[in-house]
């Protein structure tokens, strides 16, 4: 290992996410009075997909009547982002079905603190896996993450632990708390990696000890891996399949502006200074800005929140030096992973190439048993998932003569196709 190559694995190593993972503590103040009140009038109604009442509608204009408010402060912009976002999506997927093309654009004082905070954190202005699961936990779940043991029995999930949901049912609140409860067990898995890195980066003093490190690190992170397998599984156990398909995945798509447009984001009579929305345009997710309507064009296209956004998933991938295919799916959904998450990501994808190629040439028998163990555990996480989203996915379609659809994940893509193929790339790792 050169002595810039060091340099590199000693700088990632000093990351704070080796030790406390990806989840953070739930703020105990308010992002946004206003913002707030409108979110939970819209989960106590509960606003419906194509929802043309009268109460979805009195909702509706209260957030068109609604004032471009100031950003909160920087610790609390991404839960600002997640509750922006949940309000966006009920504005847009409550709309009616035969609302015109202007009806569906999102009025200024939504979409403007909207796309502030996505420009500030980097991300797109849509709902993503981070808005329902980073930043969508109470005090409550930490609580109940704290004492609960995964191993011997599947944690409680209750409303009281999400900050937000669309259904207003336990179910849903259960489904983005499995994801949270993979995530806190992933704290441990980087642990785990950590230690794997550090004696891999002592290369030039190798000894038998920083050896056995790296087996027993590599062994601990399967154990790891398997758990957060049989947490996967547990999804089951809280969510009705018709539930999840009905009344959750119909609201986590990315919303659109109709007719094949990008969904449309008003700045209209917002107080944007020129320059402001100029800068607008050099966003990834922007296609380009309408100044005659006053209005920012997203992108055709945009991702829903999706499980390929997570970011302890993509961290195992790097870690493990597992490569998907460059500019697919799974790398283009690290543009909606919170950016320190996603740096993290990147820094740690060649120090897993490291670790596998030191597997691959010069691994002793124990390190290739605890590597294979690891990614062996991978692809049983990937099947067990294949098969979650054939009973959430698959299961609950319409048939047309007897023939299911093919169904699309949150994220756009063929799903069971999409997933096997992971999976079996997964697979063919073993060393």
């Amino acid at each position: 290992m050169t002595v810039v190559a060091q340099q590199q694995d000693a700088n990632l190593l000093d990351s704070p996410f080796f030790q406390h993972g990806f989840l953070e503590p739930a703020p105990p103040e308010a992002v946004c009075a206003e913002w707030e009140t409108l979110l939970a009038r819209a989960m106590a109604l509960p606003l419906k997909i194509t929802d043309s009442s009268p109460q979805a509608e009195s909702w509706r204009q209260s957030i068109r009547n609604m004032p471009v408010l100031p950003l909160p402060s920087p610790h609390l912009l991404a839960h600002a982002h997640s509750t922006l976002t949940f309000l966006a999506h009920f504005y847009s997927h409550s709309l009616p079905a035969d609302c015109t093309l202007a009806e569906r654009v999102l009025p200024a004082g939504v979409a403007v603190p909207l796309m502030r905070a996505s420009k500030a954190l980097g991300v797109p202005p849509v709902l993503s896996y981070a808005d329902t699961v980073f930043y969508n936990l109470t005090p409550a779940f930490f609580d109940t993450c704290s004492s609960a043991s995964y191993k011997s029995s599947p944690a409680r999930s209750s409303l009281d632990q999400v900050r937000a949901t669309f259904s207003h049912t336990s179910d849903e609140a259960h489904f983005y708390l499995t994801s949270a409860r993979i995530e806190h067990v992933g704290a441990s898995s980087l642990r785990a990696v950590h230690t794997a890195l550090s004696a891999l980066s002592s290369q030039s003093s190798r000894s038998m000890s920083s050896e056995d490190d790296i087996a027993r690190s590599l062994s601990e992170l399967s154990a790891d891996i398997r758990l957060m397998a049989r947490i996967l599984e547990s999804v089951r156990e809280g969510c009705e399949p018709g539930i999840y398909y009905d009344a959750l995945r119909p609201w986590m798509r990315a919303p659109d502006g109709g007719a094949g447009l990008g969904w449309r984001l008003s700045f209209a009579s917002s107080g944007m200074r020129a320059e402001e929305v100029e800068e607008m345009q050099a966003e990834e997710w922007v296609e380009r800005v309408d100044w005659d309507t006053e209005e920012v064009l997203c992108k055709t296209g945009l991702a829903g929140a999706t499980a390929a956004q997570s970011s302890i998933i993509q961290a195992l991938d790097a870690a493990l030096g597992l490569e998907h295919e460059s500019n697919g799916f799974l790398h283009r959904m690290r543009t909606y992973i919170p950016r320190p998450h996603r740096r993290f990501i990147n820094a740690l994808t060649p120090s897993g190439l490291s670790l596998r190629s030191h597997i691959l040439h010069s691994g002793t028998v124990s390190e290739k048993e605890g590597y294979n163990k690891c990614v062996e555990a991978l692809r049983e996480m990937r099947t067990v998932h294949v098969r979650i989203a054939a009973i959430y996915l698959v299961s609950p379609a319409p048939r047309v003569v007897g023939r299911v659809l093919v169904e699309k994940g949150t994220g756009g893509t063929a799903a069971i196709p999409f997933l096997k193929g992971v999976r079996d790339r997964t697979a063919r790792a073993v060393v």
